[in-house]
């Protein structure tokens, strides 16, 4: 009995033994799990059939601040009164019917919308049935898997705009010291004339070939071991060795540690615009006719021949040219002919000088050389005697042999200045001097002709000022019939009242005006003074004739010259039949056609007309004949000499035949003696004008003496 008792006992031991182990167990494994339970980076819950928790995990806490035992026996409204999610409740009954259920669920939390993958499934506790479920937030592997499509996504827009791009675009790794291209797109391709193939794994710089002396280059090596951006335009070279111009864009890529890995350049080719820009420049700097330089790059190389000389202690000479009768040729053969003769021009100064002088075209019909590098003044005069030389030789445009020459002012640095400018007008004055002295030669710079030039400026001004303070006034020297003595007309001679000067003649101003373009508004002023006039002394009973008008040469050019007449007729009243307009001879040679046709329109309003110093130019019968002008007045300087000089004689009779034989009147100026009055007389002239009956008087004065007459 006892044996079996203490079998029994150690039995009972053993057991109570293997128990208290077993619950050991169990309670480690439990504590295991509680743990596992409550470090698990996911929600763990369980729910009876009424919705209320069970069983909440540590996370429920954390998460909503809710400690854990508040959970147990309430539904989770009434845990969190502001969550509202039916899928929740619909979810719970979908996996006690079909025992499993897993599904990604969006759940508003805490103001901000969460993403959670859970798995729900049905629990047996007791008689009852319970959910129990698993909940893991992927709210930020969502957005990390929607970053990763979206980046996949432009990396392929990107890849295939790269491929697509107009640009070369290369990608060089940084490992390789040498920068290997480790990627190339087609318009790099196409741009280079290499292959993908043929570049990967060469330096990119290998585009340029032995053209390595570029300072795009310099900054390209610079930016690459900063590891910057950088830009700069290359010269580049195809696999068939022809060049284009690059322009390289370069950036570096970094990877997620801040590093360079890669750089990427970008190609564009610029070859088009280089050219259109080197095209723009030539057009900005030189002249279009020509191909000469013009005044902008003249000043550029005057000032660089004025420093490298200065430097060298040597002299630079100036050469302003301007053509002589070249205004005669443009008018009368047109501009298309004026426009090859600048061309040859321009030909025969290059051809004059050397490869280091420049010649451009100032403007018009005017030049300039720059003699850069001369030693002694003496070798400038050779040199321009040269150039001249080579202009006056005879010029074949069309057929026709024109007599074009040059009037060349010079100017020498440094005597003469040392800016670039000062030695332009200096020259210029020289020119001006050059063509005053009957052109086709040339002459130096002196100080002189600065006071002089200085002294046309005061009386430009001076001009102005007149024409604002109306200083001017009109004289008329009588016209008289050789026949009757009577007066038959008079010439209105404008005189300059000056307030300081007193009474200035037309020697004094006239040149200024016709070289300043005052000469229009003054030639205005007289045709309208002179229209008054007449129809005031005819208001007043006295016959005075015909008023004879003096016409200038760009007034008689100027575009509209006939309405302008025709207007001031108008507004004055006179009639045209007071009034004959004086034109040179000079004036109508210089383009006989469209002299021919002003005068024809001049008629048309009534006018009758005069053509002055007639004898002194070169006109013939027969275009003589096309002017219809009323009468030849013979120049002074023949009357002058009719009585000494047998040629002046004959050019006298000569006029007074013309005349006749046409239907015209023979005008004499200057008469000055009464055997120069008896002459005229004798060989049959008209009428005549000149101190032997009376000088230019005022308007009151010629009233007077036309009331004795």
């Amino acid at each position: 009995m006892l044996m079996v008792t203490c079998f029994l006992f150690f039995l009972l031991r053993r057991s109570f033994n293997k128990i208290h182990r077993a619950q050991e167990r169990i309670k480690k494994s439990e504590a295991r799990f509680a743990a596992f339970m409550e470090h698990l980076p996911a929600y763990v819950f369980i729910r009876d059939n009424q919705h209320r928790f069970l069983f909440v995990n540590r996370i429920f806490e954390n998460e909503f601040g809710v400690p854990a035992e508040q959970w147990i026996g309430k539904t989770i409204q009434e845990v969190l009164p502001d969550f509202h999610d039916s899928q929740i409740l619909e979810n719970d009954l979908i996996a006690l019917e079909k025992g499993f259920d897993q599904k990604k669920v969006a759940v508003g939390i805490k103001g901000r919308m969460r993403i959670f993958m859970s798995s729900k499934f049905p629990l047996v506790l007791g008689k009852e049935t319970a959910v129990g479920g698993i909940s893991l937030d992927i709210t930020e592997l969502e957005q990390a898997i929607r970053d990763r499509q979206e980046a996949q996504a432009d990396l392929s827009i990107t890849y295939r705009a790269v491929e697509a791009s107009s640009n070369g675009i290369m990608i060089c790794d940084t490992a390789n010291p040498r920068l290997n291209i480790t990627y190339v797109n087609p318009a790099y391709e196409r741009i280079t004339g290499y292959t993908a193939a043929e570049v990967l794994g060469k330096n990119p710089s290998f585009l340029a070939g032995n053209d390595r002396v570029q300072s795009g280059l310099i900054e390209v090596k610079n930016a690459l071991k900063e590891k910057r951006e950088a830009n700069a335009e290359l010269r580049n070279y195809r696999k068939d060795g022809s060049l284009f111009w690059n322009e390289l864009r370069i950036a570096p890529v970094h990877n997620a540690a801040g590093e360079v890995t890669h750089f990427v350049g970008v190609i564009t080719d610029i070859t088009e615009r280089k050219l259109y820009e080197k095209e723009l420049e030539h057009k900005v700097t030189h002249d279009v006719l020509t191909g000469l330089p013009n005044r902008l790059l003249l000043a550029d190389r005057l000032g660089q021949s004025v420093s490298y000389a200065a430097r060298l202690g040597k002299m630079v000479a100036v050469l302003f040219f301007d053509l002589d009768r070249f205004k005669r040729i443009n008018d009368t053969w047109g501009h298309n002919t004026g426009d090859l003769v600048l061309r040859e021009m321009a030909r025969r100064l290059s051809a004059s000088v050397r490869g280091c002088d420049t010649v451009a075209r100032f403007g018009g019909d005017e030049f300039i050389v720059v003699l850069g590098q001369i030693a002694e003044a003496n070798d400038i005069g050779p040199v321009t005697q040269k150039i001249l030389h080579n202009l006056t030789r005879p010029l074949k445009v069309n057929e026709y042999e024109l007599d074009v020459g040059a009037s060349i002012g010079i100017s020498v640095f440094p005597q003469d200045g040392r800016e670039a400018e000062t030695l332009i007008q200096k020259a210029d004055l020289a020119m001006y001097e050059a063509k005053q002295s009957g052109g086709s030669t040339f002459r130096y710079f002196i100080p002189e002709m600065t006071t002089k030039a200085q002294e046309i400026l005061a009386v430009e001004a001076g001009l102005r000022e007149a024409l604002r303070q109306k200083e001017f006034v009109l004289y008329y020297q009588p016209k008289v019939d050789i026949r009757s003595r009577r007066i038959v007309g008079a010439e209105a001679l404008v005189r300059w009242q000056h307030p300081e000067k007193g009474l200035l003649f037309p020697g004094y101003f006239i040149p200024v005006a016709e070289e300043s373009g005052l000469i229009l508004p003054l030639g205005q002023w007289g045709l309208e003074e002179a229209c008054r006039q007449a129809r005031e002394w005819e208001k007043e009973g006295l016959s005075c004739g015909q008023i004879s008008v003096n016409v200038s040469a760009r007034q008689f050019r100027q575009e509209g010259f006939v309405e302008q007449v025709r207007t001031v007729f108008e507004e004055t009243g006179a009639e045209t039949r007071l009034i004959s307009l004086e034109i040179t001879e000079s004036m109508v040679l210089e383009d006989v056609a469209g002299a021919v046709k002003t005068i024809a329109q001049l008629k048309e309003l009534g006018l009758s007309l005069q053509l002055d110093d007639f004898g002194t130019g070169f006109s013939n019968f027969n275009s003589l004949r096309q002017f219809q002008v009323e009468y030849l007045k013979i120049d002074c300087a023949f009357v002058r000499d009719a009585l000494q000089e047998p040629s002046a004689a004959a050019i006298v009779q000569s006029i007074i035949a013309i005349a006749h034989n046409l239907g015209m009147k023979a005008v004499a100026e200057g008469v000055e003696t009464r055997g120069q009055l008896e002459y005229l007389a004798r060989k049959g002239c008209d009428e005549y004008q000149g101190f032997l009956f009376s000088k230019a008087i005022p308007a009151e004065e010629f009233a007077k003496l036309l009331d004795r007459h």
